[in-house]
């Protein structure tokens, strides 16, 4: 690269991102993500579709996600140990494997043990590709584009994978429905394998794998597992775990809410529409200038949806969800954009992978606790009182945003 290159901003930063990874680097791990968003979904509509029972199916897809949510933060801690190449590998032999052993024993009518053994190994073996593909910006953006120039890419990078992360999230259930109704029960789960083998084995294998972990090891050094613990570093994951309790809830309420209007089948439609512009929105944070600091953006983006969802128990009709639902994303997708940033800087040397799969994470883990309390409250009382939870996780983001304007004061950064 000239030395003329280097002193100046790169003028568009999503192009330096396509000349330091190779064009087809976007839609291998585009779809790559994808099963991760098809397996909870698509186990559920397996189980109830094959064996007939909805408690089964859904403690079967629960299952899923808690695999995935226990083990995701060891496959960041082995990638940043061992290197994305061999862990992504394993990951995806294993992966796919697990999945189609879902399918097998769901079909074989017995053995409901053995099912459940094969999700929760299913989610422990979940590829985590968007916390991968993160770390891989943060080991490759610095070195190819030192110092200053670094700042606009890094956070087109973040800008870029959030609305990956949106748009797979929202695809994904979308593509299981269709597959499900078309084909078989089944089709979902082994089209999913079928991705997983080909485009996360794909992504092992790109050159960007090894050379991320070349770059991690050579700024480690002995960087220690403990500065993971620290309020910096957990602070964001926290915020994670709000922003999944935010989807959880509203999915379970909003679910509830089309079902009084016998509807219930739209919800997802809606649901898509918060989710696009929520990504739209994500890729957006990227034109923001640089002087609007990270945790100054946290508690504007935080406080859309925080507004949104006040008025979420009182609205009497579908068209009236619509705008409060693409209100709410419009702040959600900068929010995800922010504290994958802010995890980026606090992360500890050699430890970048760790800290995006623990953010990741979080979501997981506040969407799988919001559905099942959101559910009970919306089974016991009604779609309004599930909406109530809805607020209790958008004012509890607004409050770790505040507590970030604190903790992330420029005096106290590194």
């Amino acid at each position: 690269m000239p030395e003329t290159d280097l002193k100046s901003p790169p003028r568009n930063p999503f192009k330096s991102l396509v000349d330091i990874s190779g064009a087809l680097f976007f839609p291998v791990a585009f779809l790559g993500r994808l099963p991760l968003a098809m397996t909870v979904v698509g186990v559920l509509t397996l189980v109830a579709g094959v064996r007939e029972s909805y408690s089964l199916a859904g403690l079967t897809s629960g299952v899923v996600g808690f695999g995935s949510a226990v083990f995701g933060p060891f496959v960041g801690a082995a990638a940043d140990k061992w290197g994305q190449r061999i862990v992504m590998s394993a990951c995806a032999i294993a992966n796919t494997a697990f999945l189609l052993a879902i399918v097998w024993l769901a079909y074989a009518g017995d053995g409901v043990i053995m099912l459940l053994v094969a999700a929760f190994l299913t989610g422990a073996s979940a590829p985590q590709v968007g916390p991968l593909a993160r770390a891989r910006w943060l080991a490759l953006i610095p070195k190819h584009l030192p110092g200053h120039r670094a700042a606009k890419p890094l956070s087109a990078a973040m800008s870029y994978e959030s609305m990956a992360d949106e748009l797979v999230f929202v695809l994904g259930p979308v593509l299981v429905g269709v597959l499900a109704w078309a084909v078989s029960p089944g089709t979902p789960v082994i089209v999913a394998a079928g991705v997983v083998f080909v485009f996360v084995g794909w992504l092992a294998l790109h050159r960007t794998a090894n050379e991320a972990h070349i770059e991690n090891h050579r700024a480690a050094g002995p960087a220690r597992s403990g500065k993971l613990l620290t309020i910096r570093v957990l602070l964001p994951a926290f915020g994670m775990t709000a922003i999944g309790l935010f989807f959880g809830s509203t999915l379970t309420a909003l679910t509830a809410f089309m079902g009084d209007f016998g509807q219930e089948p739209k919800t997802g439609i809606l649901y898509g529409a918060m989710g696009v512009g929520s990504a739209i929105c994500a890729l957006a944070v990227a034109a923001l200038p640089e002087r609007f600091e990270l945790r100054q953006r946290w508690i504007a983006a935080a406080a859309l949806p925080f507004v949104a969802s006040l008025i979420y128990p009182w609205i009497g009709s579908i068209g009236a969800m619509i705008p409060a639902l693409v209100l709410a994303g419009v702040g959600i997708g900068p929010s995800l954009v922010t504290l994958f940033s802010i995890g980026s800087k606090v992360a500890p040397v050699g430890k970048s992978t760790t800290v995006m799969t623990m953010l990741s994470t979080g979501v997981v883990i506040g969407q799988a606790i919001a559905s099942t309390v959101t559910g009970t409250i919306v089974q016991t009382y009604d779609a309004r009182a599930g909406f109530f939870t809805v607020i209790v996780a958008t004012g509890l983001l607004a409050a770790l945003a505040g507590l970030g304007l604190a903790v992330y004061r420029p005096r106290q950064a590194r």
